[in-house]
């Protein structure tokens, strides 16, 4: 596993199947030196971008707007820090991962995405993207807005979520560290997250 093609953790239920699924891998190392087709099918399938191409193309590109260009934003960030380069359990450093990132080389690693690979660089270095918000429409909204906010969420930074969501009038949250990145799509999971942003709807109080 190169460092660029590192797996998705923090979401409900998946530092377990990544730990399975390594356990596995290294078992088979030592027994067999060799991974079996079953093993690499289910590291695979943690990993869907073949089946999910315009996700891919635009991951970075959604965050744009004005005449900023993604440039491959997260091979750029790994290339500045290069603790997440190390891959060595030999010595003491730490191993990082990261999450479901893109990267010029996820258009070469999968067989579904090579042929547009020229049209996720021409996007990576587009500019002249419409703004993402109406903050001044935003901070008078009059619909009702519920909102979940993950104290624990690998991908959405803490901090980022609270405050914007103090920019949006009538917008009440539900914060938690229970639950993780992809709770609503999590069987058992959403019904819990849906029951507490009722609450808010109803605003009810234990």
């Amino acid at each position: 596993m190169d460092p660029e093609r590192r797996l998705k953790w923090l979401s409900q239920g998946a530092i377990d199947a990544v730990h399975g699924v390594i356990l596995r891998m290294a078992h088979e190392l030592e027994y067999f030196a060799y991974f079996t087709r079953p093993t690499l099918a289910e590291f695979e399938s943690l990993q869907s971008f073949d089946t999910v191409p315009l996700y891919a193309l635009i991951h970075e590109l959604i965050y744009l707007q004005g005449n900023n260009t993604s440039a491959w934003s997260a091979d750029r960030m790994m290339k500045e820090h290069s603790a997440f380069m190390n891959l060595s359990t030999s010595n003491d450093d730490p191993i990082y991962f990261t999450g479901e990132m893109i990267f010029p080389s996820t258009f070469s690693d999968h067989d579904e995405l090579r042929p547009l690979a020229d049209a996720a660089d021409i996007l990576a270095h587009t500019s002249g993207w419409p703004a993402l918000y109406d903050e001044t429409q935003l901070a008078r909204n009059q619909v009702p807005v519920y909102t979940s906010i993950y104290i624990d969420d690998m991908y959405v930074s803490f901090d980022f979520a609270t405050e914007t969501a103090r920019k949006i009038q009538n917008c009440k949250s539900f914060v938690t560290n229970a639950m993780y990145h992809n709770a609503i799509s999590v069987a058992g999971m959403s019904d819990e997250l849906v029951k507490e942003l009722l609450k808010l709807r109803d605003d009810c109080l234990d």
